[in-house]
């Protein structure tokens, strides 16, 4: 990693002329505010300038983003080995924000303006710093694992509730559903209808967002709608796309605007201002309205920002001034609403233990954690918010690219909610698991360090490291009375007593009757016939009365316009999630291999070399190397790194000459072996400088003895291509050819010199033994046009092509 400092800064002058251009009372902003209507003014002067500077704009957003990025650094603990200061972390962030400037500066001046703001909301965000850090240090971006163990727990709610509607049914057999049954089913429908149609789950963030606007009516023809407000977006903290305003976010809401009055407004113009010291909003420039007849509606967009030190559950306050050629002469109309703003805190971990399952008490973790090899470790932390009343706690765990490979286990539960802690401040919880992580051995570990640290340009052994990425989803209740009015279950009625005797006697005699039937004399007998009387019972008819009568009766539907009636239908709310990102350090063991005592670097100062002399002297203090000597040369280290292989060249080629003077053309195989020796410079794309040299290779020349000497120098570039602890290259180069042959020819004796040209296409296959120590292969396919002279040969033209194979090693410094 590289440590240069970072060589974007805020010029004086121009941050002193926009410090001036601020208002008085824009001391009592917050720091992150300030610096927002620093990087507003920048925006405004070259979205009107003629010839805006995209180096300017570059340089500005990067510092902001930087800023950004080192605070997130420096409350998590990380060390400064990350290198954040360095010119590696500047790059990645040039590369960021350079062409999105370039691409709006390139724009008219109207749209120009448009996405300047568009950006510097982007670099502005809480979320963005995340996801920079994020790439830096080789992890995944901003909310990946928490996506994760929301939707583990999401499944197994799902699946609870299946379940219990699944032994519902069972157990109901064929009655009707009841109350309880009625809204397990409903619940279930909600959670499928919001994994399945995204615009459901947009109009209750919106319908969430309203509940947190107040509208003060002036009066006048126009009128706010907040009932139809839309909440276009709400990210860059915690709380990114939860529906609610909260500290540390850009908002942009669309809010409706009517016109209650019998005449039309046309020719308006909209100015959207605010007094609040912990918000900011670059629309207090002129935002034109639609005409608006008699009940038109139009939408005022507004985009703001909510400071980070904004208090939780303070209302910031706008005034929409509309001003009209027609209607407002004398003055003009002002609307006036509020946001209520939530503001939870950072969020923290707390009691951080590491566990290597050794005898004692685990302490809590300091942050300076070593992994060893087949060191066996259980990771946990506790978690804690500014803001009491969580309702649940998730978390999620995840591993940089730098340590993956150094852990042979990782495992984690995910969905299960972390158990609720006592705190004296905010909402405290403790874990419902430890990450259970196993290193491999000594062999595997050195293996897998050696190759991040190539891949990752480590310097000293601070370097060697990586995070581990904690995520944990924080839920909240949502505003009051969200999605139905707040409803208290009522009381089931209870079944009542079983009936008495006497009353099932009664209800029995009701669905009783007798009725008489003629019995024929048995056969013989001198008696005529005679009647007889039987009881029938309808016990279908009981059976119901039965049932009616023991069953447990529904309770009344209320109604929900009563506002003395407890609803009892179910408020679907969906909690209201805050997601919060933090890291661990961990390191490895690695040390850099120093193969010589470093030379004084060409990128140091001439009057620093005298003092390079003397600082030599003193070799019992290495330690102090890294601090004053090593963070100057590491980015040319990391950058420009230097390579010198030597090896053995085998090579085929066929060679086909055409006499120009009518004498005998010649055809021959020569087979050349040369000891050869490169020198590559660069990290990624190379430069290469080949030579190769060799004496008294005895071959056949139109079937006559000769002995030849030959050599060639090329200058070419290749780009190098990591594959674990292998590289491959593709490279071209171009060069310069010269072979003397003395010998018997068919037409005299003599010499015959060779010059030509030739261009050869390859690849190289290195591996890596050490960080520093290579072996490679490579196959290059040679095409080469000569001019031969001398030995009876007054001109030959020699067309050559042919296939080589390089054999060697190298070391990298």
């Amino acid at each position: 990693m590289s440590r240069r400092p970072l060589p974007y800064s805020f010029p004086a002058g121009v941050l002193a002329l926009a410090l001036l251009a601020l208002p008085a009372s824009a001391s009592a902003e917050p720091a992150d505010v300030q610096r927002l209507r620093e990087l507003a003014s920048l925006v405004e002067v070259q979205s009107a300038a003629s010839s805006p500077s995209a180096s300017k704009m570059t340089r500005y957003f990067m510092a902001e983003l930087l800023t950004r990025t080192k605070e997130i650094a420096a409350q998590n603990g990380l060390p400064a080995s990350i290198g954040l200061d360095g010119g590696g972390f500047a790059k990645q962030l040039k590369a960021r924000i350079e062409g999105p400037v370039q691409k709006a500066l390139a724009m008219p001046r109207a749209e120009r303006r448009t996405e300047l703001y568009k950006l510097l909301a982007d670099i502005t965000q809480q979320e963005e710093a995340h996801n920079q850090l994020a790439l830096w240090l080789n992890t995944d971006p901003m909310s990946t694992y928490a996506k994760g163990a929301t939707a583990a727990a999401e499944a197994e709610r799902v699946a609870a509730l299946e379940a219990e509607r699944t032994r519902d049914a069972e157990a109901r057999g064929d009655r009707p559903l009841t109350t309880a049954e009625r809204i397990a089913e409903a619940r279930l429908q909600v959670l499928e209808s919001a994994r399945a149609d995204q615009a459901v789950l947009a109009e209750r963030l919106n319908e969430r967002f309203r509940r947190t606007l107040s509208v003060a009516q002036a009066d006048g023809d126009l009128r706010l709608l907040p009932h139809e407000a839309v909440l276009v977006d709400d990210r860059g903290g915690p709380g990114t796309r939860n529906g609610i305003a909260d500290a540390g976010e850009w908002v942009t809401v669309s809010l409706p605007i009517v016109n209650a009055g019998r005449t039309p407004w046309f020719s308006s113009s909209a100015y959207v201002r605010t007094d609040s010291d912990c918000l900011w909003t670059g629309a207090s420039s002129e935002l034109e309205l639609p005409e608006l007849a008699a009940g038109g509606k139009a939408s005022v967009d507004l985009r703001f920002y909510l400071s980070e030190q904004c208090a939780d559950r303070t209302r910031v306050s706008f005034n929409v001034e509309v001003r009209d050629t027609q209607r407002t002469v004398s003055r003009p109309l002002n609307l006036g609403f509020g946001v209520l703003v939530s503001n939870v805190g950072l969020g923290n971990l707390r009691d951080t233990r590491i566990d290597r399952d050794e005898p004692g008490f685990s302490e809590v973790s300091s942050g300076a954690n070593m992994l060893a090899p087949n060191d066996e470790l259980e990771v946990s932390a506790g978690f804690v918010t500014g803001r009491p009343g969580a309702l649940q706690a998730l978390q999620a765990w995840g591993w940089s690219a730098d340590v993956r490979p150094a852990l042979q286990k990782r495992t984690f539960t995910l969905g299960t909610p972390m158990l609720p802690a006592s705190s004296s401040v905010g909402s405290a919880f403790d874990p419902h698991d430890d990450v259970d992580v196993r290193v491999v051995d000594e062999k595997a570990l050195e293996r897998a360090t050696d190759q991040t640290a190539k891949k990752r340009g480590w310097d000293s052994a601070a370097d060697a490291g990586g995070v581990a990425v904690v995520e944990t989803v924080v839920s909240y209740a949502g505003p009051e009375g969200e999605w139905a009015p707040a409803a208290k279950a009522r009381v089931q009625p209870t079944a009542p007593p079983a009936p008495s005797a006497d009353a099932t006697l009664s209800l029995l005699k009701k669905f009783v009757s007798v009725e008489a039937r003629e019995v024929a004399p048995e056969a013989g007998a001198l008696a005529s016939a005679t009647s007889t009387f039987d009881a029938r019972i309808d016990e279908e008819a009981f059976r119901l009365a039965w049932s009616r009568a023991t069953a447990v009766p529904e309770p009344d539907a209320p109604d929900p316009s009563d506002p003395k009636i407890e609803v009892s239908t179910p408020a679907f709310s969906v909690p209201v999630a805050y997601t919060f990102r933090h890291y661990l350090w961990f390191g490895v063991p690695w040390e850099p291999q120093l193969e010589s005592e470093p030379e004084p670097e060409p990128w140091l100062e001439p009057e620093s070399e005298p003092e390079s002399e003397s600082e030599s002297e003193p070799e019992s203090e290495p330690e102090s190397e890294p601090e004053v000597q090593k963070p100057a040369a590491k980015p040319a280290r990391e950058l420009y790194p230097m390579m010198v292989a030597a090896g053995l060249e085998l090579g085929g080629s066929a060679v086909e000459g055409d006499a120009t003077l009518g004498i005998q053309a010649a055809a021959a195989s020569i087979v050349e072996p040369y000891l050869f020796g490169e020198f590559a410079y660069g990290k990624r794309a190379r430069y290469h400088l080949r030579g190769a040299y060799s004496l008294g290779a005895d071959s056949a020349l139109a079937d006559a003895d000769h002995s030849a000497a030959a050599g060639y120098a090329g200058l070419g570039g290749g780009y190098a291509v990591p594959l674990g602890a292998f590289e491959v290259e593709p490279l071209g180069l171009v060069g310069v050819r010269l072979v003397n042959i003395e010998g018997e020819f068919t037409e005299g004796a003599g010499a015959v010199g060779l010059l030509s040209i030739f261009v050869e296409p390859g690849l190289t296959v290195r591996w890596y033994l050490k960080p520093r120590v290579s072996l490679f292969w490579a196959i290059d396919y040679r095409l080469e046009v000569g001019h031969a002279m001398g030995g009876g040969l007054t001109s030959r033209i020699l067309d050559n092509s042919g296939v080589k194979l390089l054999l060697g090693g190298g070391t990298h410094f």
